[in-house]
C-alpha cells in the first residue's frame, strides 16, 4: 500500500486492507509462541500479560507514528479534496516506515525463533 495513489482501484485497496489484517492474524499468534516457549510454564501469566502490554505499547506508537506522518505533511488542515495530493503523500511516507518495522521485526522474530530452536 506504500504505493497507493489516486489512480488506485478501490478493489485493490480493499484487497490490501484484508492481506494486512490477515499477516497481522498470522503474525501474533506464532509471537506469543515464542515468548511463552521461553519461560517457565509457572510464569505463563506474566509472560502473556507482557506480550499483551507489548502489541498495546506497538499500538500506541503507531498511532503516534500516524499522527507524526499527517502533521508533516498537513499541519494543522483538514482532510478536505483541496489537500487530498498531501494526505496521499503522508500515506506513502507512514506505510513505507510501518513496511521497514514490518521487516525488522520479521528478522528479529525469525532469529529469535531459530535461537529457541537451537537451544532445544
Amino acid at each position: 500500500m506504500t504505493f497507493i495513489s489516486p489512480n488506485t482501484p478501490l478493489p485493490l485497496g480493499i484487497m490490501e486492507m484484508v492481506l494486512i489484517s490477515a499477516g497481522g492474524a498470522f503474525f501474533y499468534p506464532p509471537l506469543v509462541k515464542i515468548i511463552l516457549g521461553s519461560i517457565p510454564r509457572d510464569s505463563y501469566g506474566v509472560g502473556s500479560s507482557l506480550a499483551e502490554t507489548m502489541r498495546l505499547i506497538g499500538n500506541s506508537s503507531s498511532l503516534a507514528l500516524v499522527t507524526i506522518g499527517f502533521n508533516l505533511y498537513l499541519g494543522r488542515k483538514d482532510i478536505t479534496p483541496d489537500n487530498y495530493a498531501e494526505f496521499l503523500q503522508s500515506m506513502n511516507l507512514i506505510l513505507a516506515a510501518f513496511s521497514i518495522l514490518c521487516v525488522a521485526s520479521l528478522i528479529l522474530i525469525l532469529l529469535a525463533e531459530r535461537t529457541r530452536l537451537k537451544d532445544r
